[in-house]
């Protein structure tokens, strides 16, 4: 048996065609089918990366942080609609003070896709030097979506944890909400909670609640009788009803009133 050699007219034997010839081995074919196929899939790992993105990014968030601003008191200030900037020469001479870190919020999961929450506060031991209720310093919270940051509005803190289903979710998330909007000192008195404890001073002695957060669910929602107890520049109970709906809206239903006053309260100077 003999082959066409590459010169026309010239035969050779197969022994002489296998050593001018490289036969490929089992091996290197496995090898070779092997990176083909990682080529081919390479297309369909960034597109599954670039959905990741695009699902956290699709979320429609409000209230875009400046790209590189995202340690930038005054900037952080800015995009949460705080024009007239408390203690705005204080907030300026802390400008390179800030550092930002990964943050969850105690309770609660967010639901809706995203980057990750993050927390812009003074470093620690600068902040010691600061009243905790000066305004314009902070604490910041912000959601991260592909490689920009945005402002947990109250808009924003809907998306991320709604819907809100059951009662077990409705103070954590009403907790989270007080925390940012409202007073953020101001602790939620359920039946068994501790209000003792607060992040500056402990107590000798626990004030008896008058009475106690109540939660009813609705069809829309939940109405929530909101107890709350503060010992900052004033030491009292607080009572207030607010809506919350299943798409994260909070609205107040009945103003916030003193409901015990027990005493002055801790005055921070």
């Amino acid at each position: 048996m003999s082959v066409v050699a590459k010169n026309f007219g010239e035969k050779c034997s197969i022994p002489d065609y296998k050593r001018r010839y490289k036969i490929v081995k089992t091996t290197e074919l496995k090898a070779l089918a092997f990176a083909m196929a990682l080529f081919a899939s390479l297309p369909f790992m960034a597109a599954c990366a670039q959905t990741s993105v695009s699902r956290a990014e699709a979320q429609n968030w409000e209230a875009k942080v400046p790209p590189g601003a995202e340690t930038d008191p005054i900037a952080l200030n800015i995009t949460f609609g705080k024009k007239d900037i408390l203690n705005r020469s204080i907030v300026e001479s802390l400008k390179n003070d800030y550092e930002i870190k990964p943050y969850a919020f105690a309770g609660l999961k967010p639901k809706a896709a995203n980057d990750g929450i993050f927390e812009v506060s003074i470093k620690r031991g600068v902040e010691q030097k600061w009243r905790p209720d000066m305004g314009g310093i902070g604490p910041f919270y912000l959601v991260k979506a592909g490689t920009n940051y945005y402002a947990i509005t109250r808009r924003n803190l809907a998306q991320l944890f709604s819907p809100i289903e059951k009662k077990s979710e409705v103070l954590s998330y009403l907790g989270v909400f007080q925390s940012l909007f409202g007073n953020k000192f101001a602790h939620i008195v359920t039946a068994d909670a501790d209000t003792e404890k607060e992040a500056h001073v402990n107590w000798p002695t626990k004030p008896k609640p008058p009475k106690f957060t109540e939660v009813t669910e609705l069809k829309d929602g939940f109405r929530v009788t909101l107890v709350t107890y503060t010992h900052l520049h004033i030491e009292a109970f607080f009572e207030k009803t607010v809506h919350v709906g299943r798409d994260g809206v909070v609205n107040e239903e009945k103003p916030e009133q003193i409901l015990k006053k027990i005493g002055g309260g801790l005055h921070v100077y």
